[in-house]
């Protein structure tokens, strides 16, 4: 049982960041798109999270992958802003990959019930903390799960992502204990988009 606020959505990645804004604007969606601050090398440039009876809005905006996914939003951040605009801030995005010898949920239930109490105490600084759990990867890659670290600036994602040098051995030591690095993709860092 969780103990954060979940819901059902879909979720899709893809490398068209303006395919992205449009695609979250049309369906009321949230979209995390890169843009000139936030120059990656990622394998996706936007992801967007919709709750949509039809998968087919969402295709423009995923040429990467499409995901169902059990959001659980873990910390919230005040939106002081209008629907549409930027959110201030940036938003590390980590996809995830379990370990090869655990299953997914054993994965999950790690990342859910042991790594974020873990992730609210050591990472001061961040603002908004959101998991996504893949339930069923509709296309491309396959996925556990979707970290959505968003910090109040760039400067507080660089600089203070950790506590301090304590805080970033425990959070490393946790994530090794079940997430498998090598095989889950580069993290991006974004910006977050409210329709």
């Amino acid at each position: 049982m969780s103990v954060y606020p979940t819901r059902l959505e879909l979720v899709v990645l893809g490398t068209n960041p303006d395919a992205g804004r449009e695609v979250a604007a049309a369906t009321g969606g949230i979209a995390y798109v890169a843009n000139e601050a936030t120059h990656d090398k990622a394998p996706f440039r936007s992801i967007v999270r919709a709750v949509v009876a039809d998968p087919d809005l969402l295709a423009p905006a995923a040429d990467v992958a499409m995901h169902l996914v059990c959001s659980r939003q873990i910390k919230s951040h005040a939106v002081t802003w209008a629907p549409g605009e930027q959110t201030p801030g940036v938003v590390g995005c980590f996809g995830l990959r379990g370990r090869e010898e655990h299953t997914h949920q054993q994965t999950d239930d790690h990342w859910h019930h042991t790594h974020a109490p873990l992730a609210l105490t050591h990472h001061a600084a961040m603002w908004d903390y959101v998991q996504l759990s893949v339930v069923r990867t509709l296309d491309g890659p396959a996925l556990d799960g979707i970290a959505l670290c968003a910090f109040p600036t760039l400067e507080d994602h660089d600089l203070r992502f950790f506590n301090d040098a304590e805080s970033e051995r425990i959070i490393n030591a946790d994530v090794a204990s079940f997430a498998d690095l090598r095989r889950s993709p580069r993290p991006a860092v974004l910006s977050e988009i409210l329709f």
